[in-house]
């Protein structure tokens, strides 16, 4: 098992990293988010979980143990693969997540690229009683930055029913008018006024 890799980003695209550890190139897919696409030359370290196949050997990347225990969890309900769970984990946060599983959110659930609503509406089934330990998870887990804000706004606005677009549109808008070092508050706020 891999635990984590910790390397220089040699290339980076929305749901993907090349990391490179010591001239070995790891192909590792992490939560697909505009906002989470580190520039070549950045050191980073990645939790990681290993997917192993018949024909495939896949590695999953996440910023926080949390983040990949998360993962774990969404990828054991039935007809969820870890593609499914990855896009999850890109569009909400953790705490985002287990409200919406919680308080049985079909809505904010099925707005996640290829998770419809018969498949939301199993993973609350499914994950409601296991969910509380993941409500206390938050984006402070994770080390603070212009990205995890930047996530954490979009995740408010679906949550208030914008679509996915959408809500990324608005947030980007009021994170250009605003700066990087916006606060959560003032990019909800300015993201619901534009």
């Amino acid at each position: 098992m891999i635990s984590h890799v910790a390397g220089t980003v040699a290339e980076a695209e929305p749901g993907r990293i090349v990391l490179d550890v010591h001239g070995v190139g790891y192909e590792i897919l992490v939560p697909p988010s505009p906002a989470n696409v580190p520039p070549p030359g950045t050191e980073l370290k990645l939790f990681t979980h290993l997917n192993v196949r018949e024909d495939s050997h896949t590695l999953f990347g996440f910023a926080s143990a949390d983040e990949r225990k998360l993962f774990r969890l969404i990828s054991t309900v039935k007809g969820i693969g870890p593609k499914i769970a990855l896009s999850v984990l890109g569009h909400l946060t953790a705490s985002s997540f287990a409200t919406a599983v919680s308080n049985a959110n079909t809505k904010i659930l099925s707005s996640i690229p290829g998770l419809g609503k018969k498949t939301a509406e199993r993973l609350i089934v499914e994950l409601k009683d296991r969910i509380v330990a993941v409500a206390s998870w938050s984006s402070g887990d994770r080390p603070p930055g212009p990205d995890t804000v930047q996530n954490d706004a979009v995740a408010a606005l679906l949550a208030l029913g914008y679509k996915q677009a959408d809500a990324l549109q608005r947030v980007q808008a009021a994170r250009s008018m605003l700066g990087k070092e916006a606060k959560l508050d003032d990019l909800v706020k300015a993201s619901l006024a534009g």
